[in-house]
């Protein structure tokens, strides 16, 4: 098992991957594209000669074949020697090569009809039956038909050659013009070779161009690619340090919330006896203290006490929120009774400093099922802070209603207010808004965010909307049902933020 549990188990090749796969398509790319620019060419060579060959046999139509048409169409009564020996075979063969003079046809046959050889510049093939070839065929049905082949040897009008591309082609005689009828077929071979090496050289070159045109865009792609593995990897490396970082901020969390939960229980034991023995010198069983001034002092003794023991006992209440375990003791509860009970509790804070204490329940209001005491701890941070905020003179309502298969509870002042954006620093634990010495109003800071906390615990939400001099409300939904799990309720402060905010 690796040391880093977020260490990548396999380093990111996205560079490597790439350039293996651009390689591949590049070279099927090449492939392809030099095996089209060849076919392109070769087609392009075949229809140029063919159309000179068609040029070449029409010009043979209109100027040879009539003085020697007769001889042509009664050769097939002929044997093959005789045709060789007629006097009109070197006739023919000495205008058809004053004809091709000039030209690179290396070799001409002539068929009649019937598909039989009644001349050819090689004497051997004079007499050749060809009724079954099909490119001659294709010509005796008004169409032409060539083919481009490689050569090793070759008897042309000037006598053998050697390694030649030869393009042969099969024309239709027609005398006097294309509308009248075939009287025989043609076969030209032309010398291509010298085109073909040149149609070569520059396939290759435009080859050479396109690759180098590639290997420039795959280069600056591959840069690219590369830049952008090292941003990546350069993000993933910060998402693993935060995600290590928040790793031990969770369990620096967890050590806080375990460290306050075991101190408060430490600290409650002798703040309990101090409160305790407090209360017995002011109530004097064994007899006046002596001087007035000792009253004073167990009575600030006594008091200090009590509120160090509520600030204890809301940083032990935190804790446990933190920890993700939160115990309820669920039962029937009469809401109005129990928030009316707060707003009595709170009634004589409220007089001292002249703030006006409205409250606004339903006649109707149902019971529900919920936790008295965790109820009563979050109306009575919202109410306590409400009181605490808003001026002498001022006014906090405390509504209560009923929506759906909810309670909704909202308390509302004309305090002070806050900034919109001051709000989730107002949820966050110990966070004080007014984060300065000589601030006017004292407390821990614990009172929203553990309302928070017990609100969602219950399965409800909590808001807050204000704006500085406009006053605070807060607004808290709970289920009628009561929570719907009691046994492990979890809370996150990320998600808490959000939700005040």
């Amino acid at each position: 098992m690796p040391d880093d549990p977020y260490a990548l188990n396999e380093p990111i090749r996205l560079t490597r991957r790439f350039a293996i796969i651009c390689a591949a398509v590049v070279c099927v790319a090449g492939a392809v594209l030099a095996y089209h620019q060849q076919a392109t060419a070769i087609d392009q060579l075949e229809r140029m000669a063919e159309r000179n060959n068609i040029g070449l046999t029409t010009a043979f139509g209109n100027s040879i074949w009539p003085r020697f048409f007769r001889f042509i169409d009664q050769a097939h009564r002929l044997n093959p020697e005789e045709i060789r020996r007629h006097p009109r075979t070197p006739e023919l063969h000495a205008a058809v090569a004053a004809l091709m003079a000039g030209t690179s046809v290396l070799k001409v046959k002539i068929y009649d009809i019937r598909g039989m050889t009644a001349f050819s510049t090689d004497p051997s093939q004079i007499g050749l039956d060809y009724s079954d070839n099909p490119r001659l065929l294709a010509a005796l049905r008004n169409g032409s038909a060539s083919e481009l082949e490689f050569r090793e040897t070759f008897n042309a009008f000037s006598g053998p050659l050697r390694d030649r591309y030869v393009l042969s082609s099969y024309i239709p005689v027609r005398p006097g013009g294309g509308s009248n009828a075939i009287e025989g077929v043609v076969e030209i071979y032309s010398d291509v070779t010298d085109f073909h090496a040149y149609v070569g050289r520059r396939g290759t070159t435009q080859i050479v161009v396109v690759a180098i045109a590639f290997l420039i865009v795959f280069a600056l792609l591959l840069i690219a690619v590369w830049y952008a593995e090292r941003l990546i990897r350069r993000h993933h490396e910060r998402g693993l340090e935060l995600t290590r970082n928040v790793s031990k901020a969770e369990a620096a969390s967890r050590a806080k919330s375990e460290f306050m939960a075991n101190m408060s229980h430490e600290l409650r034991t002798p703040l309990n006896a101090v409160i305790g023995f407090s209360s017995i010198l002011q109530s004097e069983p064994q007899g006046p203290l002596g001087a007035p001034e000792y009253g004073k002092f167990v009575a600030a003794i006594h008091d200090g006490g009590l509120h160090l023991l509520d600030v204890i006992d809301d940083v032990l209440q935190l804790a446990e929120t933190e920890s993700g375990k939160i115990e309820f003791n669920a039962e029937s509860v009469d809401p109005t009774a129990l928030v009316g009970s707060v707003c009595q509790f709170l009634s004589d804070r409220a007089n001292k400093k002249d703030i006006s204490l409205v409250t606004d329940f339903p006649a109707d209001m149902p019971e529900i099922r919920s936790d008295p005491l965790k109820l009563r701890q979050i109306v009575l941070n919202l109410l306590s802070n409400a009181v605490k905020f808003t001026p002498p003179g001022g006014k906090v309502t405390l509504r209560l209603a009923a929506a759906d298969d909810s309670i909704v509870i909202t308390v509302s002042d004309s305090g002070i207010g806050i900034r919109a954006e001051d709000i989730p620093l107002a949820f966050a634990p110990f966070g004080q808004v007014d984060g300065s010495l000589s601030r006017e109003h004292e407390g821990t800071g614990l009172g929203l965010p553990l309302s928070l906390k017990l609100a969602e615990a219950f399965g409800g939400s909590l808001k807050m909307e204000s704006a500085p001099g406009e006053g605070t409300s807060v607004r808290v939904v709970l289920p009628v049902a009561g929570p719907t799990d009691t046994a492990d309720q979890s809370t996150h402060a990320d998600a808490a933020v959000a939700t005040a905010a």
